[in-house]
């Protein structure tokens, strides 16, 4: 099951709030479904699909057994509740790790690529995101519509 709402292009100046939201998104959503299928949820802020897009996937096969999830009752309430400055500190911390380990070239070629000023520009941003502008991204993507994709694959006989 996915669902998308439309997030923002890579060169916006919300790109930082999107990504740090992104990863704050993907730790409430994994605390809240069952444990076995924690590796089974992702979010991810595709900012290289224009304008941008926000995708938030579950992975759950559908299982004689398994209690029903409501995915999108879920994700509502998830952003529903305000960042706090612990959880934009993790995300901050783990995206930055992340970013450290690209390569050079990888730096580079997306400087050039989406031609950004400043190859070290994303990383200096999500030093300067703010908390109020990651709850104000939240609040923006909770208003818009969302769209939803649930494929439906019967067992093998």
């Amino acid at each position: 099951m996915r669902f998308a709402v439309r997030g923002v292009a890579r060169k916006d100046k919300e790109h930082a709030a999107a990504a740090l939201l992104a990863s704050i998104l993907e730790a409430r959503l994994k605390t809240r479904v069952p444990a076995a299928h924690r590796d089974d949820v992702f979010v991810r802020n595709d900012a290289h699909v224009l304008p941008g897009v926000l995708v938030v996937g579950f992975n759950i096969p559908n299982r004689a057994g398994d209690a029903s999830l409501d995915a999108g009752a879920l994700i509502t309430r998830a952003l529903a509740e305000p960042v706090t400055e612990a959880e934009l500190s993790t995300a901050r911390a783990g995206l930055k790790a992340a970013w450290n380990q690209r390569t050079a070239a990888k730096v580079w070629l997306d400087a050039d690529t989406f031609s950004l000023s400043d190859p070290l520009g994303d990383l200096r941003a999500l030093d300067a995101a703010t908390l109020s502008a990651v709850n104000a991204f939240a609040r923006k993507v909770s208003a818009a519509p969302m769209a939803s994709v649930l494929v439906n694959t019967p067992p093998a006989s």
